[in-house]
């Protein structure tokens, strides 16, 4: 659910019908209601008390936070990283994602 989403598949803002969804996607409920609840979690849904949940609509200063968090964290990595000397061994898999990427 979470790449639809992404996708644009679920709108912000649009209502998330459990039995609606399980059906389109060929799963069960409890599959769809576990999953609503990792995304609920995760920030990118809302459950209300009437028991709706909605896709949750970001605002510029959501994002803007987000990023700034990102980029705050990716800095200290970074320093981290550049403090330790690591063996060519333990560098390898970073350089595949690097390739990847």
């Amino acid at each position: 659910m979470q790449a639809a989403i992404f996708r644009g598949d679920l709108p912000p803002g649009s209502r998330i019908v459990q039995t609606e969804l399980a059906k389109q996607m060929e799963v069960s409920q409890a599959t769809v209601r576990e999953a609503i609840q990792e995304l609920a979690n995760e920030g990118f849904v809302i459950q209300h008390a009437n028991r709706q949940t909605l896709v949750r609509t970001f605002i510029a200063e959501d994002l803007k936070k987000t990023f700034d968090l990102r980029a705050e964290l990716e800095a200290m990595a970074a320093k981290l990283v550049s403090e330790s000397t690591p063996s060519e061994a333990g560098l390898a898999p970073l350089c595949e994602i690097v390739d990847q990427m």
